[in-house]
């Protein structure tokens, strides 16, 4: 067998251990291609704000996670950032972001999963609630921590007609940061490239 064969043979087994390993992306945002300012959740359609509404883009070099230079900054006092998204039936799914605080509030940042089952928030059910100190383990002040959740959907949370959110809520306290957000179907068979990289 020639090298180039070799070369072919490898590179086609290495694509079928990644599709093996593969996870669908939902969502996959680093903020780097954001400018400083920008109203990222005011204009991204699937993201939503209660409270002061003030959050937005940081292009600061080198403060995001790992050196970057964009992150997300939410509003400061009381404020409720919200993705929305659907999810499959029995499909295992992850959320998870760098975050990180700059004041002792972890008790106070909440993180919660709700089916939206129609219009207002009346019929809406809670499928999951967190503080931070729950979910991260306590807070490493001005540092990047790891948020990290992951729950598997029925097929309530499948039919429902406006989808699942994400709610992360305080009410009081200073913002605090967010880098690398991503959500992901952990149990899918297949990669998607939706709204950031092949990585996930």
């Amino acid at each position: 067998m020639s090298r180039f064969s070799h070369y072919i043979l490898c590179f086609l087994l290495v694509l079928i251990g990644l599709n093996n390993y593969a996870q669908e992306s939902l969502i996959w945002e680093d903020f780097e291609t954001y400018s400083d300012g920008y109203d990222y959740i005011g204009n991204t359609s699937s993201w939503d704000e209660e409270g002061t509404n003030n959050s937005s883009i940081v292009s600061s070099a080198g403060t995001g996670y790992g050196s970057s230079d964009e992150y997300l900054l939410s509003g400061a006092g009381w404020d409720k950032l919200k993705y929305n998204f659907n999810v499959t039936s029995g499909e295992t799914y992850q959320i998870y972001f760098r975050g990180q605080l700059t004041a002792y509030m972890g008790g106070a940042l909440n993180f919660t999963i709700i089916r939206l089952n129609g219009a207002g928030i009346a019929d809406d059910d809670t499928l999951s609630s967190a503080n931070w100190n729950t979910v991260v383990g306590g807070v490493n002040l001005n540092n990047w921590q790891t948020v990290d959740i992951s729950f598997t959907a029925n097929s309530s949370d499948a039919s429902s007609a406006t989808g699942l959110q994400l709610n992360m809520f305080k009410n009081y306290g200073n913002a605090y940061k967010i880098d690398d957000f991503r959500v992901t179907c952990t149990s899918c068979p297949h990669t998607s490239y939706q709204n950031g990289n092949w990585s996930s």
